[in-house]
């Protein structure tokens, strides 16, 4: 039997916030898309929220409940074709939050008969059928939940069977309500459930299903009883010596342990509040044990997934009795010693499983991807599968080392005499071969497990027309195509850590030496390693050996590379591998046949590991070798050579890119050695590939594509010439990162590109003046004012000094004013604009796009300064220049639209205001993409109109939005950050003004809350940057202000 397990939905339709709303919505998507089935669907309880109880309308909250467990249950049950039947497989049980709390404290009747003194309920609240008496007037709620899923056990509850059992065919189901003695926290641990109706439901189930364990369905865990009638209840259960499963929820977290025969396991929730965690079970029961799969919710990648460690630790947590008995590996297999460091691949094995079992496959080919090749553990799943269901194989369970026809051939000589397989004296290889395929037609219940096969025409003759039993065969041929390909990559994150910390810990993680910087350093170490298996066993062995720290073994390599792993140092040698690092995937590169693909996997060991466009290599095939050049400028013969190097899986990707695993990269720069023809190759192919002008969209996609291994080169290139070459890159990567708003970035190769120009050209007073600009404007977009007007006054004490560079330093004047601006300085912002002007004027015979640009920062300026009417004026002025001269969809049209929708919206013209923004959004989503800083500003502005209109929550979609990005983009302390830290406060602050306050209820009181957060948050930015007399930093002072005498006055 399978059942899906979970609980506390909470339906609150007043406060359910958009993430708990966005988690529901994706909650049976996600089902569907991981194909679960099951036979039982257990609910413990918590249909709704009972905060603001009184204003629920009880009936519509029931509704939409258990229109939600309705559609759960019709897309996981098996029997959902006939949908009167899906009531039966669905199980309920109250939850506190399913009590109707009235207008008096919850379960005050209860707690009536509790004395304080001794923390203990008087002797009438130890009958639990008393207790249950005195609260059904409170399950209304409940009873409409149960009368909508035509639940027969609410009814029997309620006509006195306190403790209702059920027996299905694979264990007994036992529902308690914990519900009827829980609400206040300081009572938990403490709770009256009425042993005796317990005890009586134990036996009965006992008496009806004595083999098959028993589920318990409760809201609360078993230790939220009190303590001696949890311990009678135990006792019991041991007595009983029956295994039980304690299936709960309520405390919105997974947890998991275990007791006597007890496992408890519990669900989270279904909402996304601070303090809790989403998660749902999996589990089946069968002849062979209990097992359980674990899913939660991700709320920094915002979606469900599988939770492997906890999966793995929850089927370790059951009692011995429960856990699932694996079939003993049987005597005729050739099988090694497991490898007791074996860790992860949870998922894959149970899919090789589910192969063979449910789809009555017959044959798996574990291939590889780009990131597993040599080393991903390929062989290690592979015998892990043969330890693991070797039982299901009486026959035979055969290790056939085949990366040759000799190896071949022994190991199935060596089954032959095994099995006792009959041979002439004097037999041939085709004998032998005909033996073994009569040997696997005449049975079924062997696995063979086919190791590193290089081609399939080695073990053909071996094998049936007819396979009755099952292979598993590990190959890094990605060409050969026989059964159903499996590709393995390397570890997760979470795989590769518990992996390390299993392997230098030692068996169980007993942690007899402690490395104290694991937790920080071990997720570096990982990345480093590429997540790699082979890598990380290695690392392992050496770090347990030596007991280094990990922050010292990191050093190590940092200084020896891939030395660290040569096989002559006796404790890096990996147990379970028959290679080390170095050396397992030079079969594979020396295989690589064609030379054009040789070339060009030498140029993807200096890019960086992953999106390797080859359209790189095709736009500057010009400065490539024959035969590359030649196969470049082919489409046939360029897929050629790419999937020449696919083949062994050095590589892999699509039809756009490459992606190569960063350690086998460093194997073969290695090889290559002091032969630098390719790194210098890689250098003048990006020089020449990197944009150098940005007014179209496409050259900043091709900017983005290139600039992670535009630094790879950069990197590698130790003793690189710094010349005037060297300097442009520099240069324009820079630029490159600017107008794509990677600012932190855009300052750094603006920096190196300044001191390489001081270095090699000191007298180049002109580019030294064109860095400085530059990284003053990256300074500025990450909120460096004062460090911006110092690179900008350096630039203009330079240009002075230089003739006919009017143009360069009105430019930087321009710079200057928005520096000003900025810090509050208005009148010294208009007047540097305004000589920014005079010498535009005197340059350009004509009105162009540098004399609009100003016009519109003079615009801004006097916005800033609360001069509206002067704004428009100037920004109209930008804006007839604009639409004369740029195409429609210029960013700087965008601009003065944006701006011009701002000036509208502080005139409280709001319908112009946003017509302006729909218009610049069109074109920043369009040409800057949806993520650059410019497009977040309209965001911003955008949400800010729907919050004066009263559409709160479609600006706080738009608000979220905005700080995610600005948040990653720009940073915590950025002046635009604290724009939109103040604009949510004032959302939240006023959404609930015109709401009635029965229908506001706590959600008020939390709204308050965020809202002064966020203006403390907003506050403390501006004081930073702008100092405490700043006039944006004295109106988040008023608006805090004004939020606290509000709720004074509450």
């Amino acid at each position: 039997m399978k059942f899906l397990h979970l609980s506390d939905i909470h339906f609150d339709p007043v406060n359910d916030g958009e993430d708990t709303v966005n988690l529901r919505k994706q909650f049976i998507p996600y089902l569907k898309e991981k194909n679960i089935i099951v036979d039982e669907l257990f609910f413990t309880g918590d249909f709704r929220h009972a905060r603001n109880q009184q204003s629920q309308q009880e009936e519509v909250v029931a509704q939409n409940a258990c229109d939600f467990l309705l559609s759960i249950a019709s897309s996981v049950i098996e029997d959902k074709e006939n949908k009167e039947n899906i009531y039966k497989h669905i199980h309920i049980v109250q939850g506190n939050h399913d009590l109707s709390r009235g207008n008096v404290e919850l379960l005050d009747e209860i707690y009536e008969e509790y004395d304080p003194h001794k923390a203990n309920f008087k002797e009438i609240m130890k009958d639990g059928r008393t207790a249950l008496n005195i609260l059904l007037s409170r399950f209304s709620f409940f009873q409409l939940c149960a009368d909508q899923l035509k639940n027969d056990v609410w009814n029997n509850l309620v006509e006195g069977e306190v403790c209702p059992v059920k027996v299905l065919e694979d264990c007994s189901i036992i529902y308690i309500n914990t519900a009827i003695a829980s609400g206040r926290d300081e009572e938990r641990g403490k709770l009256y459930v009425g042993r005796q109706y317990i005890a009586n439901a134990f036996r009965q189930a006992k008496d009806i299903n004595p083999d098959k364990p028993i589920i318990v369905l409760a809201h609360n865990v078993i230790d939220d009883i009190e303590r001696d009638e949890r311990n009678k209840i135990k006792n019991l259960i041991n007595d009983l010596a029956i295994p039980v499963i304690w299936l709960c929820g309520d405390a919105h977290d997974t947890e998991y342990n275990n007791s006597y025969n007890v496992a408890y396991i519990t669900a989270g929730c279904l909402l996304q509040e601070r303090g809790t965690e989403a998660s749902f079970y999996v589990g089946e029961i069968n002849e062979d044990g209990v097992s359980f799969e674990a899913h939660g919710y991700d709320s920094k990648n915002l979606g469900w997934e599988y939770k492997e460690t906890i999966t793995k630790r929850i089927n370790n947590s059951l009692p011995d009795i429960l856990k699932k008995r694996k079939k003993k590996l049987g005597i005729i297999n050739n099988l090694a010693l497991p490898n007791k460091y074996f860790s992860g691949r949870e998922k894959e094995l149970n899919q090789i499983d589910k192969y063979f079992r449910e789809d009555e496959i017959t044959m798996v080919n574990i291939c590889q991807t780009i990131s597993g090749l040599g080393g991903v553990g390929k062989t290690q799943l592979a015998l892990e599968y043969g330890y693991r269901f070797g039982g299901n194989y009486p026959d035979a369970v055969w290790f056939i080392a085949a990366e040759g026809v000799i190896s071949i051939y022994k190991s199935f000589v060596q089954l032959a005499i095994t099995v006792g397989i009959p041979l002439p004296s004097k037999y041939k290889i085709e004998d032998l071969q005909a033996a073994i395929r009569n040997w696997l037609i005449n049975h079924d219940k062997w696995l063979l497990i086919i190791d590193n096969l290089e081609s399939f025409a080695d073990i053909e003759a071996y094998l049936p027309n007819v396979l009755k039993g099952h292979f598993i065969i590990t190959t890094r041929d990605t060409n050969i195509d026989i059964g159903v390909k499996y590709p393995l990559d390397v570890f997760s994150d979470e795989e590769a850590i518990n992996f390390l910390k299993n392997r230098i810990y030692g068996k169980g993680c007993k942690k007899e030496y402690d490395f104290e910087d694991f937790e920080i350093m071990a997720p570096k170490l990982v990345n480093r390693l590429g997540n790699l298996p082979l890598a990380l066993e290695q690392a392992g062995a050496y770090i347990f050996v030596t007991k280094c720290s990990i922050t010292e073994y990191l050093n190590i390599l940092e200084e020896n590379g891939l030395g660290v792993f040569d096989e002559d140092e006796n404790y890096a040698t990996p147990l379970y591998y028959e290679k080390v690092v170095n050396t397992t995937w030079n079969v594979s590169i020396n295989n690589i046949a064609d030379e054009g693909a040789k070339q060009l996997f030498y140029l993807c060991a200096y890019m960086a590991s992953e999106k390797i466009p080859i359209n790189f290599f095709i736009q500057t095939r010009d400065k490539l070798p024959i035969p590359l050049r030649d196969d470049l400028g082919n489409g046939l013969f360029k897929n050629r050579i790419v999937t020449e190097l696919r083949k062994y899986s050095l590589t892999g990707g699509n039809a756009e890119y490459i992606n190569v695993h960063r350690l086998v990269q460093e194997v073969v720069r290695n090889q290559l050695g002091d032969d630098k023809k390719w790194l210098n190759l890689c250098y003048l192919c990006i020089g020449e590939y990197l944009p150098t002008s940005y007014e179209e969209k496409q050259s900043r996609i091709q900017f983005m594509e290139i600039s992670n291994h535009c630094e790879s080169v950069l990197n590698n290139l130790k003793n690189v010439k710094k010349d005037e070459y060297y300097s442009t890159i520099l240069f324009n990567m820079g630029y490159g990162y600017y107008v794509n708003g990677s600012y932190k970035k855009s300052y750094e190769s603006h920096m190196q590109e300044l001191s390489v120009i001081k270095e090699v050209f000191p007298q180049s007073l002109k580019s030294i003046a064109r860095s400085c600009v530059h990284i003053g404007l990256a300074c500025f977009f990450q909120g460096n004012y004062k460090e911006a007007k110092a690179y900008y006054n350096n630039s203009i004490n330079i240009i002075k000094k230089l003739d006919n560079c009017d143009k360069e330093l009105a430019e930087i004047y321009n710079n200057l004013g928005l520096v000003y601006r900025r810090q509050g300085k208005y009148e010294d912002a208009i007047n540097t604009y305004l000589d920014s002007l005079d010498l535009k004027k005197k340059l350009y015979k004509c009105e162009n796009n540098s004399i609009a640009e100003t016009y519109n920062n003079i615009g801004v300026t006097y916005y800033w300064n609360g001069q509206y009417k002067d704004a428009l004026d100037w920004h109209f002025e930008a804006k007839r220049i604009r639409e004369d001269i740029l195409p429609p969809n210029h960013p700087d049209l965008a601009e003065t639209y944006n701006n011009i929708g701002v000036v509208y919206f502080a005139k409280k013209k709001y319908s112009k205001a946003y017509n302006y923004y729909e218009k610049a959004l069109k074109i920043r989503k369009e040409v800057l993409g949806e993520e650059h800083p410019e497009t977040t500003m309209t965001y911003d502005n955008i949400a800010s109109y729907f919050a004066v209109i009263k559409e709160y929550d479609k600006a706080i979609e738009y608000f979220n939005r905005t700080l995610e990005i600005r948040l990653e983009k720009l940073g915590e302390n950025h002046v635009d950050t604290a724009a939109t830290y103040n604009n949510m406060a004032y959302v939240y602050r006023h959404r609930n003004d015109e709401a009635d306050e029965k229908t506001v209820g706590l959600r008020k009181q939390q709204d308050d809350k965020t809202a002064i957060e966020y203006y403390n948050n907003s506050l403390k930015i501006f004081v930073n940057n702008f100092g405490e007399e700043h006039p944006h930093t004295s109106e988040v002072a008023q608006n805090l202000a004004e939020m606290y005498k509000e709720i004074k006055k509450l």
